[in-house]
């Protein structure tokens, strides 16, 4: 299973491993970064700067900019 590594705006960082079924799922990496880091820190979490999803070797798979997920942040409600 790929890991996503989520980049927030206030430094924090996420990592988890993401079941993707068929291909990447940046939207569920971006909803299971941000339960992470509410249940984290207690609060509603900031704009995401960048993700990326890495293989269990650590290859870069795929990499996302904020602008990339801002979408993906705004249309899924934790």
């Amino acid at each position: 299973m790929p890991t996503f590594i989520c980049n927030f705006i206030d430094g924090q960082k996420t990592r988890m491993t993401v079941y993707c079924g068929k291909g990447l799922d940046p939207a569920r990496g971006v909803k299971l970064a941000r339960h992470a880091y509410e249940s984290r820190n207690g609060k509603r979490p900031p704009g995401i700067v960048s993700g990326q999803f890495v293989s269990s070797e650590g290859k870069k798979l795929m990499t996302y900019t904020g602008d990339e997920l801002a979408n993906l942040n705004d249309e899924i409600k934790i």
